[in-house]
C-alpha cells in the first residue's frame, strides 16, 4: 500500500542535449559524454530543443555558438529554467578543446545534481 502522505523524490537522469553541432563536434561530444555516463539527446535545431528541454531535463546543454542571437536567448532561457549547464561552441572549434571543456562541465553538473547519499541508520 502506498502512503499518500509521502512523496517520492525524483532525480534527474544524467542527460545532455546537443543542439545544432556539426558532425565532428557531435561525435566528439557523444563519445566524451557517453564515457561519463550521460544519455545524449541530439537535436538538429533550436525550436525542437526548446520543445524537448522541459521533458528531457538535461543537466548539460551544448549548442552552436553561431546560432542567431534570438535562438541563443531562447535556449539560454529554457536551460536556466531547467537548471542546465550551458556550453557554446562554434562549429569549427577544435575537438580537443571542446572535449576538455566538456569533461570539466559535465563532471561539475553531475556533482551538482547527484542525489544526496542515503544516510545509514546504524541505530
Amino acid at each position: 500500500m502506498v502512503n499518500s502522505a509521502t512523496t517520492q523524490q525524483r532525480f534527474r537522469a544524467a542527460t545532455a542535449m546537443l543542439v545544432g553541432l556539426g558532425p565532428t563536434l557531435t561525435t566528439a561530444c557523444q563519445e566524451t559524454l557517453a564515457g561519463l555516463g550521460y544519455r545524449v539527446v541530439l537535436v538538429a535545431h533550436v525550436p525542437a530543443a526548446c520543445e524537448r528541454m522541459a521533458v528531457t531535463m538535461p543537466l548539460l546543454l551544448v549548442a552552436d555558438a553561431d546560432a542567431l542571437q534570438t535562438e541563443r536567448d531562447e535556449l539560454r532561457e529554457r536551460a536556466v529554467a531547467v537548471g542546465a549547464e550551458m556550453l557554446w561552441f562554434p562549429r569549427e572549434a577544435d575537438a580537443a578543446f571542446v572535449t576538455s571543456a566538456l569533461k570539466l562541465t559535465a563532471m561539475s553538473a553531475l556533482q551538482k545534481y547527484s542525489p544526496p547519499p542515503e544516510s545509514s541508520s546504524d541505530g
